[in-house]
Order: C-alpha cells, then sequence, then structure tokens
C-alpha cells in the first residue's frame, strides 16, 4: 500500500500499513459511527464496551469512575512527545505484561503507527472545522486478520487517578486508550490478568513469537555467550524484537533487585548489539588485556528512570528496598567485571556506545547470564520490516472436535502418548519442493466458539502440540497408522502457551502437520502458520479413503493399498551422468522420483502410495534418464503384482529393456500392500 493510498475514513495511512484488512471488531464500522455522531453532536458511548463493572471484569472495584481525559486534564494530547520517548507507567491494576509490551510498541514506530493509523488525525486539534467525537480506533493483529477495536474515551479512575496503564506525562493518552481497546479485544480489563508479553507483541505485529530458557554451562559459559551474541545480532539484523527476563523463584522476588541491580520480572528489550574494539587503550587493562568485547544495549521496559538519593553505603544496600541509583546505574556498578563502572562516558561514545533512547543502557556480554529467559519476534512476511525477506506465508483455521468415530467431527485425538487416537486429529499436508528448505511454524489456540474469544485467566491455555510426519510423495488422503516409511520426523511437546513456534530445515517430500491437545476430546480452536522461501501450499486433508463417485457395476471401489519405496539402483549398465528417475503406474494413477543427482549410485528412499480395485494388474515400473530439457529415454522397466503381505518387505527387482531383455540393472524396492484402505 503506498503512501498516497487512503484508508476508508477519507484519510492516508502511513505508508507502513502493509496488509491492514477492513475488518470492525464487533461490526463496529467506524465511518458509519462517526457519521452517527456527527449528525447527533453527542459524544460516542461504546455499547459493547460501557462504561461499568462488566468491563473491568468480574472482580468486583469499587469507587471506580469512568472519565473523559478533558475531565482528567485541561489540555489533554494523544502525544506529548514522540511515542518512542513516552515513558510507560503501570497503574493499581495494571498487569506487568501489557505494560511492557506496550513500552516496546511505543519504542518501535514503524509497529506503532501499525496498530494506530491515521494516529495524527485521531489527535485532539484545535482546527475550528474538528470536531471532537470521543472516538478512537486501534488496529490489531487478530488470528491472521488485522482488525479495528473502536473505543470511547472513557477512561476508569479511583479519587481522579487512572487505575491502569498510563503515561508518564499526565496530558498523554495514548497508552490508556491502546490498553483499553486490547482490553476490549479480550472481553474486560480482567482477562489481561495473565498472559505473557510475546502474546500482546504478537497481536500488535502479527509475527512470530519463539520463547527459550537460557541456561549456562559451567564447562564452556563463554562459548554460549558467543554464540548467543551471535543470534542476537542476527535477530538485530533482521528487525526482530528481542526481550530478555529474569524470573522470579517465588512470587515475593517480584521487582527485587538481583545481584547485578537488575530488576525481576521486569522485560528488558535488547536494540544494540557489537564487539567494541579497545584498541590500544587503558581500557585493555580493565577488560584483561582483551582486544574487543561483546556489549548489548538494554532498555528497560518501562524505562527505569534515575531514583533521588545518596550513594550507596555499599552492593548489598544498593538492592535493598530503596534504591539510590536506577537499574542502569545498578548494572554498571555490580557487573561481573566491576571495573565496567569505571569507564567514563567520553569513553563509552568514543567505543561507539551511543543511545537512541531514554532508559538505555549497555551491558558486557558476560552479565547476559544473569537472565535466564529470552524472547524474540521474528517477522517473516507482508510487514513493516519484512519486506525485503522473500518468504512465503500459509496459514488455516481449524478446531479440535468431537464426534462419532470416523467422522469427519472426530478431530480431538490427544498427543503422541495416546496412540489409538492420535492420528484423528486435524492433519494438514504441505510439500517441499527443493532438497533442503527452512520452514518456521507457528501454532496459535483460542477458547470459545470462534476466535473472537482470546486465551484469559478465566479459561488457561490448554497444553497443545505438533507433530510432523514425513508421508508418501503422492498421499492425498488422510493418515491411517504409521509405518517405517512415515516417520515422525519433529515434535513438539504440549505446552501450556497460547502459541508454540518450530524452525528448522526439512528435506524434499511430502509432509503433515498434526496439531494436537494433550488428551483426547479437549475442545479448541486453532490457527496454523507455516512460512518457507517456496510455496509450500499448506492445505487440510479431509478425506480418509477414495470417495465413490460412481456405482459399482461401472467403476470397481478400491480394497486394497499398496505402498512402495523406491530406494535405489544397483550394477547400472547406462550411461553415467545422466538426469534418472522412476515411474510408478498403478490403475491409471502415476507417480515419479526427483531426478537423481548422482547417476553413478542413484538412491532415492522415495515413498508412494495406491489404492487399487484390480490386483490382479500389476504395477509399472519404469526406469528413465533425461539428457535433454524435453527428451527423456526408457531404460528400464519390470512389472510388480504387489500381492497382499500386510507387512512391509524388501525386494530386489531386475529391470528389462524396451524389448523385453533382461539387464544388470538392479533396482531395490520395499513394498507393502494390505486388504485394506483404512489402515494406511
Amino acid at each position: 500500500m503506498s503512501s498516497n493510498s487512503r484508508s476508508r475514513f477519507g484519510m492516508p495511512w502511513c505508508n507502513m500499513n502493509v496488509g491492514l484488512r477492513d475488518v470492525h471488531f464487533k461490526n463496529q464500522d467506524i465511518p458509519h459511527l462517526r457519521s452517527e455522531l456527527l449528525l447527533s453532536g453527542e459524544l460516542f458511548e461504546d455499547p459493547c464496551f460501557p462504561a461499568d463493572q462488566s468491563s473491568l471484569g468480574e472482580v468486583v472495584v469499587e469507587n471506580v469512575v469512568w472519565k473523559r481525559p478533558k475531565d482528567l486534564c485541561s489540555s489533554p494530547q494523544l502525544f506529548a512527545t514522540a511515542p518512542t520517548q513516552s515513558g510507560v507507567k503501570a497503574g493499581k491494576m495494571s498487569s506487568p505484561w501489557v505494560v511492557s509490551a506496550i513500552s516496546v510498541l511505543g519504542g518501535m514506530r514503524e509497529l506503532f503507527y501499525m496498530v494506530m493509523p491515521d494516529s495524527h488525525m485521531q489527535e485532539w486539534r484545535d482546527d475550528p472545522s474538528y470536531e471532537y467525537l470521543g472516538l478512537f480506533y486501534f488496529c490489531f493483529w487478530h488470528f491472521g486478520t488485522w482488525t479495528f477495536v473502536t473505543i470511547d474515551d472513557r477512561l476508569p479512575t479511583i479519587d481522579g487517578e487512572l487505575i491502569f496503564t498510563q503515561s508518564t506525562d499526565q496530558g498523554e493518552f495514548w497508552i490508556p486508550l491502546l490498553e483499553k481497546a486490547y482490553a476490549k479485544l479480550h472481553g474486560s480489563y480482567q482477562k489481561l490478568d495473565f498472559g505473557h508479553v510475546t502474546n500482546a507483541l504478537v497481536d500488535f505485529s502479527g509475527g512470530v513469537a519463539e520463547t527459550y530458557e537460557l541456561n549456562f554451562d559451567d564447562d564452556d559459559p563463554n562459548a554460549q555467550l558467543n554464540n548467543l551474541m551471535e543470534n542476537i545480532s542476527h535477530e538485530l539484523s533482521s528487525h526482530s524484537i528481542i526481550c530478555l527476563k529474569i524470573n522470579q523463584r517465588h512470587i515475593e522476588e517480584e521487582s527485587d533487585r538481583n545481584e547485578l541491580g537488575l530488576t525481576r520480572g521486569t522485560v528488558y528489550q535488547i536494540n544494540g548489539a557489537k564487539y567494541v574494539s579497545l584498541g590500544e587503550t587503558k581500557l585493555q587493562s580493565i577488560f584483561s588485556n582483551r582486544n574487543r568485547i561483546g556489549m548489548v544495549r538494554l532498555r528497560g521496559t518501562p524505562p527505569e528512570l534515575p531514583v533521588p538519593g545518596g550513594s550507596p553505603a555499599s552492593h548489598k544496600s544498593a538492592v535493598s528496598s530503596s534504591y539510590a541509583y536506577s537499574g542502569p546505574m545498578l548494572a554498571r556498578l555490580l557487573s561481573r567485571n566491576p571495573k565496567w563502572a569505571q569507564v567514563k562516558e567520553s569513553e563509552q561514545q568514543h567505543m561507539g556506545l551511543t543511545f537512541d533512547h531514554s532508559g538505555e543502557f549497555w551491558m558486557p556480554l558476560d552479565d547476559l547470564i544473569a537472565f535466564n529467559e529470552v524472547m524474540v519476534v521474528h517477522f517473516y512476511t507482508k510487514n513493516a520490516f519484512a519486506l525485503r525477506l522473500r518468504w512465503k506465508e500459509a496459514s488455516v483455521l481449524g478446531r479440535w472436535t468431537t464426534g462419532a468415530k470416523g467422522t469427519s467431527a472426530d478431530r480431538a485425538g490427544g498427543c503422541l502418548e495416546f496412540h489409538d487416537t492420535f492420528l484423528r486429529n486435524p492433519q494438514f499436508a504441505f510439500d517441499i519442493p527443493k532438497n533442503e528448505e527452512d520452514v518456521v511454524i507457528q501454532l496459535l489456540q483460542w477458547t470459545g466458539a470462534d476466535k473472537t474469544k482470546l486465551i484469559c485467566n478465566e479459561q488457561l491455555p490448554i497444553l497443545i502440540g505438533f507433530c510432523i510426519i514425513k508421508v508418501e510423495e503422492n498421499r492425498c488422503y488422510r493418515l491411517g497408522q504409521q509405518w517405517e516409511f512415515s516417520p515422525t520426523v519433529v515434535t513438539i511437546q504440549p505446552l501450556r502457551k497460547r502459541q508454540l513456534y518450530y524452525c528448522g530445515t526439512l528435506a524434499r517430500g511430502r509432509y503433515i502437520i498434526v496439531p494436537h491437545t494433550y488428551k483426547p476430546g479437549e475442545l479448541a480452536g486453532f490457527m496454523l502458520r507455516t512460512f518457507a522461501k517456496v510455496n509450500i501450499q499448506l492445505r487440510e486433508l479431509k478425506q480418509s479413503t477414495p470417495v465413490q463417485l460412481w456405482p459399482k457395476f461401472i467403476f470397481k471401489y478400491p480394497s486394497l493399498t499398496t505402498v512402495i519405496v523406491v530406494g535405489g539402483l544397483n550394477n547400472l549398465s547406462c550411461t553415467k551422468g545422466t538426469n534418472l528417475w522412476i515411474q510408478l503406474k498403478c490403475e491409471g494413477k502415476s507417480a515419479k522420483t526427483s531426478k537423481s543427482e548422482d547417476s553413478s549410485h542413484p538412491k532415492w528412499n522415495s515413498a508412494f502410495v495406491f489404492y487399487r480395485a484390480r490386483p490382479e494388474k500389476a504395477i509399472s515400473v519404469r526406469l528413465y534418464s533425461q539428457k535433454w530439457q524435453c527428451f527423456h529415454t526408457l531404460l528400464g522397466q519390470a512389472e510388480l503384482p504387489a500381492v497382499v503381505n500386510r507387512s512391509i518387505s524388501p525386494l530386489e527387482v531386475t529391470l528389462r529393456d524396451k524389448d523385453g531383455e533382461p539387464t544388470s540393472t538392479i533396482l531395490t524396492l520395499k513394498v507393502l500392500t494390505i486388504d485394506s484402505i483404512l489402515c494406511v
């Protein structure tokens, strides 16, 4: 969308608003609401999120008065400064994960203007033609759709003070208004009580979240730190959001300082990392004669501000309940390298350690050992950061449902521990067309009748996971049973999270993703997203067997299933250096392997499945070579009776030339034929 395009509301889009769709939460059409308010001359009062207890939640909060910004200050503004400079302040009833996410969002200009489109047009103005309507709107990524959420500007207060997240500038209101819109998306403020900062960052960006624990070995922590530094640098170059956190061991540790002066439970965003060359300076002696050191720039969310007071008598007093220094200063004083505090600001600037935002501070790489959780939000497609990246996205919506066994409603089979029911889960197929491909998979869940109900504290996320199974290259029906030729190549164990993440490399072939809950019969909805450099065409497998379209007296219905695993060739007598492949034909259906790159000793290990209505007809096997783009040559052929054997069996087949004479070439196969079409 170009910077010159205009929204439905007659206002120009910010040129970063890529891929927004005109979807309105609760069907509240913004242009229609604006027209009604202009005719009535009244301020907007949202009937879908009223200013009463129902919007706060089930826990009764007394003495709450809902006030508009003009009742709280004389000159309200959306932005007192640029969002990147706004101070985010937690209220008495704020949820820490929401506070942290809003602070991260405010520091990322491109993302911010995706969440608050037309922000300059929603600002209070002195223009005589401007008529204030008390209506604001935000935009969130909501399970695959960018959705506009409209709110009025009435905010909950007690004794004239906002009780939820707010700006440190009392005249700035984009923060409480954004939080109100996000609470409306969830159903109430109370439903924001429990969650994870990555949940909100995904809703703010449409990105893919990954979380993992930092566990440093005592044997070689430096190697792990260097590897972490490499990963951080790579993610920053890809414009990923990277955050660190020190999780408290006990609830009473919340907001306590650790041994480095960092606050437990606080999310610290990484927005810079570099190796600093010390050169021939006295800094070499400070850092143990090293030529360079790794440095990481952090920003607390919300940014910690200096606390006035005298100098601490000792390090112990510095981390007590009353702080004389800010967190950044404590981090320098209490660094694992205590000489870091001796580096003056002028020397830091000489080393290239500069700042972009308030509340930032630089930390030696060695000090990252204090953190135990890493949160990364990756951007792959259609967003402000990933336009230059050529990832292709595929996504589907699905549900775990219960119903009569064997029907399309029976789609809640539980995890791999429940062998008899696992494959009753939804199944989604995709293809890797090349030898190897990097693939990213994200699984998100929601509860309730549809995706309008997000995970909240009233109904915690259920345990979810998924598996990736390599199947026959021509499979187009659901997998009914796993054999050795259909191995599970990826297993993401069930976790009680709203979203799961996998990134890895898969070889050429066809795969099935099986998203699952932990126990059979658990009900929920989900969204499955895949990302790759090629189009992998994610699609659901709905049918378990071939469909009978014609009467049996016209066409026979399949009664046998045969799987052929093409191994390789031995004693190859044909020309060397040509592209070779195997073609299989069975009752009008054909399939072929890829072209072998090694034509002297070709190997495929490719499996194919056929549903057979005429078992008396053999399966045709042919070996071809290709020397030119459009020309190929038959090098050998054979016929396979493929009789019922009910177990996979190895087989060596001598190929014959086009005249029917035996050749020295032997094709190795594995063959399985069962008298059923349901068990493969």
